[in-house]
């Protein structure tokens, strides 16, 4: 597993990324299904596997005092991805900044423009951006106008 620290530069994540993106603040069964999951599709397009995820917790910025508390360490959360057989980890730094993008910016800048996602593979639960907009409803409006495939 090739582990990226952030964004700058840009990752090289191969060709045909499948992504899932997760705070993974424990890596439960739930979690090892989806990051299976991701690594199945990635090899059925002879792609690459992506987990994105962020460091710190994102609740722990928005609204400090909230998160819940992690089940697994850093050390432990990457152990356990690499035993997964999982291609490439992208830990981004989360802070204010961030917290701020909207989540259309946030697949268009970062998810297709950065790291040329070209299936996303989410939670039937999972929410991101600004407000938690980037819900499967705006996804299933964005996939097909810019290009990329959604799976929930």
């Amino acid at each position: 597993m090739e582990v990226f620290l952030g964004l700058d530069p840009t990752p090289a994540m191969g060709k045909e990324p499948v992504l899932t993106i997760g705070s993974f603040d424990g890596i439960h069964r739930g979690h090892q299904a989806l990051v299976a999951r991701i690594q199945q599709r990635a090899r059925e397009r002879d792609g690459t596997g992506v987990v994105l995820t962020f460091d710190p917790h994102p609740q722990r910025v928005i609204v400090p005092g909230t998160a819940p508390p992690l089940l697994t360490t850093t050390e432990e959360k990457l152990s356990i991805l690499e035993e997964s057989g999982l291609d490439n980890l992208v830990i981004v730094p989360f802070n204010r900044e961030l917290s701020q993008m909207e989540a259309e910016d946030f697949v268009q800048d970062v998810l297709l423009g950065r790291l040329g996602v070209r299936l996303l593979v989410l939670g039937y639960d999972h929410a991101f951006g600004r407000g938690r907009r980037g819900r499967p409803e705006l996804l299933k409006e964005m996939a097909p106008r810019l290009g990329f495939e959604l799976e929930l």
